[in-house]
């Protein structure tokens, strides 16, 4: 039975022009209706012609609603899984959010609430993204003020400041550093004028 009504569900199935009634969601859903009424008309035509019994149609057509009802059961699970599964990511993404913005010494916006679990799974992803940006950047400057001081201090005989290159400044931090750095600089062109001046 089961063998049957899929056979014939495919023959009607491809012998039917439907892509038409799926160019809005409103037809798309009264499409689906209007064929499956087609559909279960069809196959009453087909077991009539052939001669079964109205009790055996019935059972037949209950194994139509337990063959859809699975189907449907199984594809609103799907769905719900798809949903959760950028609910969770919207909780890393906020997550990851406060976390960078705690680092770097900035704030982050949270989605407006009246967006929907996408819109707001984007506008988190995309801050993420720019923060980590941020970052990047933040540990480049460390990097180029060690790089700076070391060469200096070199220069100057001193050991120089320690200076983390594998954790972002905070802005004091940066701000101590950059001082620091101007002091040594002007340290190292007047001891290069009186050594120019010696000779």
């Amino acid at each position: 039975q089961h063998y049957f009504i899929q056979s014939n569900l495919r023959y009607i199935m491809e012998s039917t022009d439907i892509t038409e009634g799926f160019k809005s969601l409103e037809s798309s859903r009264d499409t689906c209706s209007n064929l499956l009424m087609q559909w279960l008309d069809d196959l009453q035509d087909l077991w009539n012609e052939v001669g079964i019994a109205p009790e055996q149609q019935i059972t037949r057509i209950k194994v139509v609603y337990d063959n859809l009802l699975e189907l449907m059961q199984a594809m609103v699970e799907e769905e719900k899984s798809r949903r959760d599964g950028y609910i969770e990511n919207i909780d890393k993404c906020r997550s990851e959010c406060i976390r960078l913005s705690e680092e770097l010494e900035t704030t982050f916006e949270e989605p407006e609430s009246e967006f929907t679990v996408l819109q707001k799974e984007k506008v988190l992803r995309d801050q993420v993204k720019q923060l980590l940006k941020e970052r990047q950047l933040r540990l480049r400057e460390a990097i180029n003020l060690r790089t700076q001081e070391g060469e200096l201090c070199a220069r100057l005989g001193r050991i120089p400041e320690y200076i983390q290159s594998d954790t972002v400044l905070t802005k004091d931090q940066v701000k101590e550093a950059t001082t620091r750095i101007g002091t040594q600089v002007l340290k190292a062109s007047r001891q290069y004028i009186c050594q120019r001046h010696d000779i």
